[in-house]
């Protein structure tokens, strides 16, 4: 008898697609060269594909700590996805932003998430997707 999923925690199961998602994000940026962006670093490339943030900001966009983060903006700047630049309004403050390097490769986690948001929508249909969406935007 196949595993329906009924049986698994749906923890597991969105731990898995996050997992699916990560695969095809290392995958796209692989192909580009960019095999040096950290895991977690699509999370921030894409909260600064927004725009330019501090590190307040960027920590209460992304859920985590400002300490938490400071090791892996760091480690963006190093490696040349983002920079730290003064923040016109405030001199004490300062903001990242995307390099042209970052800009690139926050465009290609930008497709592969889409494409495993067309590979979801094919498995269940568009319509149940936008009500999972909406679901889990509710549940913040």
């Amino acid at each position: 008898m196949t595993n329906t999923g009924r049986e698994t925690p749906l923890v597991v199961l969105i731990q898995r697609a996050l997992r699916l998602y990560g695969r095809e994000i290392r995958r796209q940026l692989a192909a580009q060269g960019m095999s040096d962006l950290p895991r977690s670093g699509s999370w921030v490339l894409g909260a600064l594909a927004e725009g330019e943030l501090g590190a307040q900001e960027l920590a209460r966009r992304l859920g985590a700590s400002k300490q938490g983060l400071s090791r892996l903006t760091q480690t963006l700047v190093d490696r040349g996805y983002a920079s730290r630049v003064p923040d016109p309004g405030d001199g004490r403050r300062v903001l990242l932003q995307l390099t042209p390097r970052g800009r690139e490769a926050a465009a290609l986690v930008r497709l592969a998430v889409q494409a495993q948001d067309v590979r979801l929508s094919g498995l269940l249909g568009s319509s149940t997707v936008d009500r999972l969406r909406q679901a889990l935007t509710r549940m913040e």
